[in-house]
Protein backbone atom coordinates (compact mmCIF):
# COMPACT_ATOMS: atom_id res chain seq x y z
CA UNK A 1 0.00 0.00 0.00
CA UNK A 2 1.26 3.40 -0.86
CA UNK A 3 1.00 5.71 2.27
CA UNK A 4 3.07 8.01 1.90
CA UNK A 5 4.55 10.33 -1.03
CA UNK A 6 7.38 9.39 -3.25
CA UNK A 7 9.51 10.50 -6.07
CA UNK A 8 12.47 9.81 -8.12
CA UNK A 9 15.02 11.31 -10.85
CA UNK A 10 16.08 9.53 -14.06
CA UNK A 11 18.34 10.73 -16.65
CA UNK A 12 18.40 10.36 -20.55
CA UNK A 13 16.60 11.88 -23.26
CA UNK A 14 12.66 10.62 -22.08
CA UNK A 15 11.48 8.49 -25.07
CA UNK A 16 7.54 8.22 -25.89
CA UNK A 17 5.95 4.95 -26.14
CA UNK A 18 5.39 3.67 -29.69
CA UNK A 19 2.10 3.85 -32.04
CA UNK A 20 0.42 0.12 -32.65
CA UNK A 21 0.11 -0.50 -35.89
CA UNK A 22 -1.25 -3.82 -37.19
CA UNK A 23 1.18 -5.95 -39.59
CA UNK A 24 -0.23 -9.18 -41.19
CA UNK A 25 -3.41 -10.33 -42.24
CA UNK A 26 -2.74 -11.52 -45.84
CA UNK A 27 -3.13 -15.45 -46.46
CA UNK A 28 -2.86 -17.82 -43.54
CA UNK A 29 -1.24 -14.61 -41.28
CA UNK A 30 -3.15 -13.74 -38.71
CA UNK A 31 -2.93 -9.65 -38.11
CA UNK A 32 -0.52 -9.02 -35.31
CA UNK A 33 -0.35 -5.34 -33.09
CA UNK A 34 3.24 -4.71 -33.09
CA UNK A 35 4.99 -1.84 -31.47
CA UNK A 36 6.30 0.94 -33.80
CA UNK A 37 9.05 2.59 -31.46
CA UNK A 38 11.82 1.32 -29.77
CA UNK A 39 12.21 3.30 -26.43
CA UNK A 40 15.82 2.55 -26.77
CA UNK A 41 15.60 1.03 -23.54
CA UNK A 42 14.03 4.20 -21.70
CA UNK A 43 11.38 2.18 -20.35
CA UNK A 44 14.49 0.05 -18.63
CA UNK A 45 15.85 3.04 -17.08
CA UNK A 46 12.51 4.56 -15.51
CA UNK A 47 11.54 1.16 -14.09
CA UNK A 48 15.04 0.47 -12.49
CA UNK A 49 14.42 4.01 -10.82
CA UNK A 50 11.03 2.86 -9.87
CA UNK A 51 12.58 -0.17 -8.06
CA UNK A 52 15.26 2.15 -6.86
CA UNK A 53 13.72 4.78 -4.80
CA UNK A 54 10.41 3.88 -4.15
CA UNK A 55 9.23 1.31 -1.57
CA UNK A 56 6.29 0.45 -1.17
CA UNK A 57 3.78 -1.01 -3.84
CA UNK A 58 -0.03 0.01 -4.27
CA UNK A 59 -2.53 -2.14 -3.18
CA UNK A 60 -4.85 -4.02 -5.19
CA UNK A 61 -7.50 -1.45 -5.21
CA UNK A 62 -5.71 1.60 -4.68
CA UNK A 63 -5.57 5.02 -6.36
CA UNK A 64 -2.57 6.25 -7.19
CA UNK A 65 -1.89 9.95 -7.85
CA UNK A 66 1.43 10.34 -10.40
CA UNK A 67 3.01 13.17 -10.96
CA UNK A 68 5.64 13.46 -14.22
CA UNK A 69 7.85 16.37 -15.71
CA UNK A 70 9.97 15.70 -18.11
CA UNK A 71 12.94 17.74 -19.28
CA UNK A 72 13.49 17.42 -23.21
CA UNK A 73 16.85 18.27 -25.22
CA UNK A 74 16.21 21.24 -27.93
CA UNK A 75 16.56 19.97 -31.58
CA UNK A 76 20.08 21.85 -33.05
CA UNK A 77 17.36 24.08 -35.36
CA UNK A 78 16.52 26.03 -32.19
CA UNK A 79 20.02 27.28 -32.02
CA UNK A 80 22.24 30.03 -34.04
CA UNK A 81 24.84 29.49 -36.15
CA UNK A 82 27.99 30.45 -35.94
CA UNK A 83 29.12 32.62 -32.93
CA UNK A 84 25.52 32.03 -31.73
CA UNK A 85 25.63 28.50 -31.98
CA UNK A 86 24.83 28.11 -28.46
CA UNK A 87 21.88 30.69 -28.07
CA UNK A 88 18.53 29.56 -28.72
CA UNK A 89 17.12 31.42 -31.94
CA UNK A 90 14.39 34.24 -31.25
CA UNK A 91 12.50 32.13 -33.63
CA UNK A 92 12.28 28.69 -31.26
CA UNK A 93 9.27 27.90 -29.61
CA UNK A 94 9.09 28.31 -25.56
CA UNK A 95 7.92 24.55 -25.14
CA UNK A 96 8.00 21.32 -26.56
CA UNK A 97 5.10 21.27 -28.57
CA UNK A 98 6.03 20.53 -32.05
CA UNK A 99 5.26 17.53 -34.17
CA UNK A 100 7.63 14.64 -33.13
CA UNK A 101 9.25 16.25 -29.65
CA UNK A 102 7.22 13.74 -28.28
CA UNK A 103 3.17 13.65 -27.19
CA UNK A 104 2.57 13.83 -23.40
CA UNK A 105 -0.03 10.98 -23.81
CA UNK A 106 2.97 8.81 -25.32
CA UNK A 107 5.91 9.83 -22.95
CA UNK A 108 3.23 9.06 -20.00
CA UNK A 109 2.40 5.89 -21.24
CA UNK A 110 5.74 4.68 -21.29
CA UNK A 111 6.27 5.78 -17.62
CA UNK A 112 3.22 4.15 -16.67
CA UNK A 113 4.29 0.60 -17.98
CA UNK A 114 7.30 0.86 -16.22
CA UNK A 115 5.72 1.56 -13.10
CA UNK A 116 4.14 -1.75 -13.65
CA UNK A 117 7.15 -3.33 -14.16
CA UNK A 118 8.87 -2.27 -11.33
CA UNK A 119 5.85 -3.82 -9.25
CA UNK A 120 4.93 0.10 -8.04
CA UNK A 121 1.44 -0.58 -9.41
CA UNK A 122 -0.60 -3.22 -10.33
CA UNK A 123 -2.01 -1.38 -13.47
CA UNK A 124 -1.93 1.73 -14.76
CA UNK A 125 -5.44 2.14 -14.07
CA UNK A 126 -4.72 2.74 -10.50
CA UNK A 127 -3.77 6.12 -11.80
CA UNK A 128 -6.02 8.98 -11.15
CA UNK A 129 -5.23 12.12 -11.61
CA UNK A 130 -2.23 11.96 -13.80
CA UNK A 131 -0.57 15.18 -14.52
CA UNK A 132 2.33 15.27 -16.96
CA UNK A 133 4.46 18.57 -17.99
CA UNK A 134 7.04 18.82 -20.26
CA UNK A 135 9.89 21.64 -20.70
CA UNK A 136 13.24 22.31 -22.51
CA UNK A 137 16.07 21.60 -19.99
CA UNK A 138 18.56 24.68 -20.44
CA UNK A 139 21.93 24.59 -18.33
CA UNK A 140 21.72 28.48 -17.79
CA UNK A 141 18.18 29.74 -18.02
CA UNK A 142 17.33 33.51 -18.41
CA UNK A 143 14.43 32.92 -16.67
CA UNK A 144 13.52 29.22 -15.05
CA UNK A 145 10.62 27.36 -16.95
CA UNK A 146 7.31 28.59 -15.60
CA UNK A 147 6.27 24.48 -14.91
CA UNK A 148 3.67 23.75 -12.04
CA UNK A 149 5.78 21.68 -10.35
CA UNK A 150 9.40 23.38 -11.33
CA UNK A 151 10.73 20.10 -11.53
CA UNK A 152 12.62 20.64 -14.63
CA UNK A 153 16.10 19.51 -14.64
CA UNK A 154 19.11 20.84 -15.74
CA UNK A 155 19.82 17.97 -18.16
CA UNK A 156 17.63 15.68 -20.01
CA UNK A 157 15.80 13.40 -17.47
CA UNK A 158 12.13 13.43 -15.86
CA UNK A 159 11.04 13.74 -12.00
CA UNK A 160 8.12 11.03 -10.88
CA UNK A 161 6.29 11.45 -7.64
CA UNK A 162 4.03 9.12 -6.32
CA UNK A 163 1.22 9.55 -3.55
CA UNK A 164 -2.02 7.85 -2.35
CA UNK A 165 -5.08 9.19 -4.31
CA UNK A 166 -7.82 10.50 -2.72
CA UNK A 167 -10.76 7.67 -2.37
Amino acid sequence: MITRHWGFKVYGEPKPKGSMKCVGGRGKVKHQLVESVDDGGWRGVVAGGARRFVHEKAGEHQSVYVEMTFSLSRPQSHYGTGRNARRVANSAPLWPTLQGVGDSDKLARLVLDALQDAGVLRNDAQVRPLYVDKAYWDPHPAVPPETVSGDVLGRPGMVVRIRPGRG
